[in-house]
């Protein structure tokens, strides 16, 4: 159901997202009816943060942080969420959400 929401740890999203081609679209075709959670792995144990971009790629709609940590992940968070008047929402690209197109992170464009 369109209201579900899903939480993957860190290893497992990674493993999604290294599937070979097709398969790793699934990911993507996924967060367009879900909201999509990655959280990261239990072997953080020093607070350090993932890197958001790989999976704001798929659609992930969360990211979960450590705010403790003052990083590049967490810089680019705050850059990243800034926009639209810094309300901490911002709608996906087109390209994420069209049904008539699937966009394919691994591909150059």
């Amino acid at each position: 159901k369109c209201f579900h929401s899903i939480s993957f740890k860190e290893s497992k999203m990674d493993d999604l997202i290294n599937q070979v081609s097709p398969e790793h679209l699934d990911l993507i075709r996924l967060t367009k009816q879900h909201i999509v959670r990655v959280y990261p792995g239990a072997k953080r144990q020093d607070s350090s943060n993932i890197d958001p971009t790989d999976y704001w790629s798929y659609g992930v709609q969360m990211v979960a942080l450590n705010y403790q940590a003052n990083d590049k992940a967490m810089c680019l968070q705050d850059a990243f969420f800034s926009d639209n008047g810094g309300c901490g929402y911002l709608l996906k690209p087109s390209f994420l959400l069209s049904d008539n197109e699937l966009f394919d992170p691994k591909e150059k464009y």
